[in-house]
């Protein structure tokens, strides 16, 4: 897997990599990490990665880690006294 590019963002860290015919996208946050494929078939370059990352979809990837972040939260406190 290859680095291609970091993305700025303010509260998470995002990453693009290409291995295997796919863009691979990590999304970094504390101590949580989400990702998700692309087929390079589908989206050919960086640019139209870029274009699909825009305002409205980080926000959900951000709820998604503030749900993880909350399910792991009360897990940790149940399993853990």
């Amino acid at each position: 897997m290859r680095a291609i590019e970091t993305i700025p963002h303010s509260r998470m860290r995002i990453v693009v990599h290409s291995w295997n015919g796919k863009w691979i996208v990590e999304f970094e946050a504390a101590s949580y990490k989400q990702a998700i494929k692309i087929d390079q078939e589908a989206v050919k370059t960086i640019e139209a990665v870029r274009l699909l990352l825009n305002d409205e979809f980080l926000t959900e990837v951000e709820n998604q880690f503030q749900n993880l972040h909350k399910a792991w939260s009360i897990n940790f406190q149940k399993t853990n006294p």
